[in-house]
């Protein structure tokens, strides 16, 4: 697959690559797509400080087949970006999405 550059949030993403490619060790934010009748669908949106360890340990990796198109499933990833930032990007991409993203784990208010 040819890799391509994508800018989503002010955040240059790298792929696409089918899942399972080895993703970078370093701290980023990765999507896991599948292309919908719209073009790409975010499944997930995740940070990590290791972003190829993360992607196997990942708890909503049984959920991602579940929403698979005929073409598979594939992952884009980040540059490095600093630790300290990733989350407030993964929450700002997965909010200003103009469709649900299926496989997070929604920020509850228990107050």
């Amino acid at each position: 697959m040819v890799i391509d550059m994508m800018m989503m949030r002010d955040i240059e993403f790298l792929g696409p690559e089918p899942l399972g490619y080895g993703l970078p060790d370093h701290s980023g934010i990765y999507l896991v797509c599948t292309e919908s009748s719209g073009g790409i669908r975010i499944l997930g949106v995740y940070g990590a400080d290791d972003m190829r360890k993360d992607i196997l340990e990942n708890p909503f990796s049984k959920d991602w087949k579940g929403y698979e198109d005929n073409c598979g499933l594939f992952v884009y990833w980040s540059e490095e970006l600093p630790y300290d930032t990733v989350q407030t990007k993964v929450w700002d991409i997965i909010s200003t999405r103009p469709y649900p993203v299926p496989c997070v784990k929604r920020l509850e208010d228990d107050w």
